[in-house]
Formats: structure tokens, C-alpha cells, sequence
């Protein structure tokens, strides 16, 4: 970081505070544009921001960026749509207010994502429902969130998945970086899913590590990260901070965990479990701190 920018003769000469400020600009612009690092949250509807304190805002940009920003947040992930298995209609989208949000979150050096949960019933739908909330919030990237309606327990063919899974992640990689969640244990443990059509252009993979029981060796842990890296080279997981899990449980997960996942992000599921739970929030920013993966 080149600070001969920001440290000019007139901030130096107004004290303490003007350089305090002028260090605090020059990390943010960094953070901007440099690539993603660090730890980011999954947001499930922006409704919960009014969990914050000191607000009640449902949409409370200001509020979430400082939340961010005093908690080791590098970026956040809005949930953008998510089809409905019964119906094929989206029971979320992203409101107009997601767009002040997500500009109120940039301003503070937050970058900005969307992430889906996607079903073969819904295709164009969720296509034009995510092309929408990318351009509402100038997202940078786009994260795919294929469960079961992509595995072979679901009611679709492997031939509708296989097609579904190829026509999101053609046009998505078109427009955008695209990761793709699933199940923590990998292609290995689940041989029904359609791994393969999901891991074309994918840029990571972000396995769902959620130790509920907090039982999963080191051992166990490295055998799922080699199932993922047979389609995904780069791991980024997800790790759970849900209300099953102690503070403690968070920081024994991420010490097993990201030290075998490698990649150079991390986030959380979700922003509503922190919001809820200072403790849970303070254990997520000791750990972001410590694994400023990429940093």
C-alpha cells in the first residue's frame, strides 16, 4: 500500500485523528480492489438487519456495513432467489432497497455478491430473478446453492438435472465469477448429484462444513476436501455459526477446517445466527482475523 497518497503534508498537519482517518480510507480503497479475501456471511433476507443494534431497520445499509466492518466481514452474500419445489414460483427475491444496501455496503469496502438455491422446475425463473437482483445490486459474483432437487433422491431425471445444472452455470459464467455450494462431503459420498454440469467454468467450490456433532476429524475433514477437489480445484467452505453451535465449537471447526480447505475466502451460514448472538459474532471475528485467508 503506497500511503505517500493519503498521507499528504495537510493530513499530517491536522493531527492524529486526519491520519487515523486517511489510514482507514487507504485499507478500504485496498480492500476494493483487491480480490475477495478474508471471511464473508450468506444473508437470507435483508429483514434481518433490524436484528443489529441500535437499529430496527429492516434495510438498514449504514447499520450491516458497520456491523461488517467491526466484525472481520469482507463480503456479503444476499440471497437472491429461491425456487419453490412445490410450486417452481421463487418464494425470495430482492427488493429495490437491496440496491442503496449493497451501495451503503461497497462504500464501506464490503463486497457484494448473490446467491441462489436453484430447481429444474424453475429454470427460467430463476434465471431472470437472479439476471435482476445481479444488475439491482451490481453484484460481482454469483454463488449457486444445488441441493435436492439436483440429486438422484429428488422427483427429476438425470437427464432434466444434467440439463437444468448445464443451462444455469452457461449462462452464469457468462456474466459472472460463479461458485457453487452443495453438500460438505463431496461428489464421493454423494454419486447420484450432478457434479459434473455444476463444476464447469465454476470458479469455487464452497463445501458446506457443517459439523452438528463437532465430531469430524482432521482425517474425515481431508477426505472430503479431496472428494470436492476432484471438480473443484479451489475450496472455499462455508461453515455454520446456527445455534447448535458454542463459540467454542466455531473456533475448534475453523482450526480443523481451513487449514485443509486452502482457499482464499471463507464465510458463514448465516447473518441471522450472528445477529442474534454477540458471542457467536465476536468468536466469528476472532476467527476472521486470525485466517485473513489470501490476505
Amino acid at each position: 500500500m503506497k500511503l505517500e497518497k493519503y498521507l499528504t503534508p495537510e493530513v499530517i498537519a491536522g493531527g492524529l485523528t486526519a491520519v487515523l482517518a486517511a489510514l482507514a480510507l487507504a485499507t478500504r480503497e485496498q480492500r476494493q480492489a483487491s480480490g475477495m479475501t478474508g471471511m464473508g456471511v450468506s444473508v437470507r433476507t435483508l429483514n434481518h438487519t433490524a436484528l443489529l443494534p441500535g437499529t430496527s431497520d429492516k434495510f438498514d445499509g449504514v447499520a450491516l456495513a458497520k456491523w461488517c466492518d467491526d466484525n472481520e466481514v469482507r463480503f456479503v452474500e444476499l440471497l437472491a432467489c429461491w425456487i419453490d419445489k412445490d410450486s417452481g414460483l421463487s418464494k425470495r427475491y430482492l427488493p429495490p432497497e437491496a440496491a442503496q444496501v449493497a451501495n451503503e455496503l461497497r462504500a464501506a469496502g464490503v463486497k457484494v455478491g448473490i446467491w441462489g438455491w436453484p430447481d429444474p422446475r424453475g429454470d427460467a425463473l430463476y434465471r431472470e430473478r437472479m439476471t435482476d437482483a445481479f444488475e439491482l445490486v451490481g453484484a460481482e459474483w454469483i454463488k449457486h446453492d444445488p441441493e435436492r432437487p439436483y440429486h438422484g433422491a429428488g422427483p427429476y431425471s438425470k437427464a432434466q438435472r444434467v440439463e437444468s445444472a448445464a443451462s444455469i452455470m452457461e449462462w452464469s459464467t457468462a456474466i459472472a465469477p460463479t461458485d457453487v455450494t452443495s453438500y460438505g462431503s463431496g461428489p464421493k459420498s454423494h454419486p447420484s448429484f450432478v457434479w459434473e454440469p455444476w463444476s464447469k467454468g465454476a470458479r469455487y467450490g464452497r463445501p458446506q462444513w457443517y459439523d452438528k456433532d463437532s465430531d469430524w476429524s482432521p482425517t474425515k475433514v481431508a477426505s472430503f476436501a479431496e472428494s470436492w477437489k476432484t471438480l473443484f480445484p479451489t475450496l472455499c467452505p462455508i461453515l455454520s455459526a446456527v445455534n447448535s453451535n458454542t463459540p467454542q465449537m466455531m473456533r475448534d471447526e475453523a482450526d480443523r477446517f481451513l487449514p485443509v480447505a486452502g482457499g482464499p475466502i471463507f464465510s458463514y451460514w448465516d447473518f441471522y445466527w450472528l445477529a442474534i448472538s454477540s458471542a457467536r459474532t465476536a468468536a466469528a471475528a476472532e476467527i476472521g482475523a486470525k485466517y485473513r485467508l489470501g490476505a
